[in-house]
């Protein structure tokens, strides 16, 4: 926010099925992860820069074909001006980085595209390490969840203390 003098930032990240960008961080705030707003593939100027892998620059999102304020209108928020960038793993997208409202009378320009175009890649990242280790961490509860399943099993218990433990660990 502060590289670019914008007013917010959103970050949004492919959900596990590929199917959505969920919002991590929508207007500088963090959503509640079970009510985490998300859009479709190709939805919105967000979608649009995951799907076609391209930087975006626009200091009149409203006359955008692309542009959909519904997340706007929940936060109740209005986007003037907005620069978005694709964010990589590999050599994939796998989310999208955006910077809203430029704190310039003249909005965002192209040193500030290139500015967060060069941020991107440090950004993709630290994210990536996060991400790995947000999945890491659950599969590790996982296997220790089952583990723990495989034990109780491995005795001799009634059923209803097989149902119960199982229960328990789900």
């Amino acid at each position: 926010r502060e590289a670019v003098s914008a007013e917010a930032v959103s970050l949004l990240v492919w959900n596990e099925s590929l199917t959505r960008l969920d919002f991590y961080l929508a207007h500088d705030r963090i959503p509640d992860e079970r009510a985490r707003p998300s859009i479709a593939d190709g939805e919105g100027i967000a979608g649009w820069i995951a799907q076609q892998d391209r930087s975006f620059l626009t200091n009149d999102p409203a006359s955008e074909p692309h542009f959909r304020n519904l997340v706007d209108q929940e936060a109740a928020f209005v986007t003037r001006s907005l620069l978005g960038v694709p964010l990589h793993r590999a050599e994939h997208v796998y989310g999208v980085l955006q910077a809203l409202n430029s704190k310039s009378p003249d909005g965002f320009g192209r040193a500030d595209l290139h500015l967060l175009e060069a941020l991107a890649d440090p950004i993709s990242v630290s994210l990536d390490n996060a991400l790995t280790f947000q999945l890491a961490r659950r599969e590790r509860r996982q296997n220790e969840a089952l583990f723990q399943i495989g034990m109780v099993l491995s005795r001799k218990l009634s059923l209803e203390e097989i149902i119960e433990v199982l229960l328990e660990q789900l």
